[in-house]
């Protein structure tokens, strides 16, 4: 019968110490780089925001006229005063 309790004794995990943990260093760059983020590199951010505000101030130019068309529409035809659809 195979000894079982050999794979893990104690004088092989003595021989070898345990590795040092390894720390990521990925965590700090980022916070680094969020702190002293490169303007050029947030362009494409502000270009982006700066069409998406083009983008909703042509919509709500598009809604404003529209929204004057329709009042100038029910005004056409709404009855005048002095006549009761007879």
């Amino acid at each position: 019968m195979p000894n079982i309790v050999a794979p893990f004794s104690t004088t092989a995990a003595a021989a070898e110490p345990p590795p040092a943990p390894t720390l990521d260093p990925r965590p700090a760059v980022l916070l680094l780089h969020g702190l002293c983020a490169n303007p050029l590199e947030m362009m494409p951010l502000a270009r982006a925001l700066r069409g998406l505000q083009e983008h909703y101030e042509r919509t709500a130019a598009t809604y404003r006229s529209h929204a004057a068309a329709m009042q100038q529409g029910r005004a056409a035809l709404a009855p005048k005063e002095g006549t009761h659809g007879n």
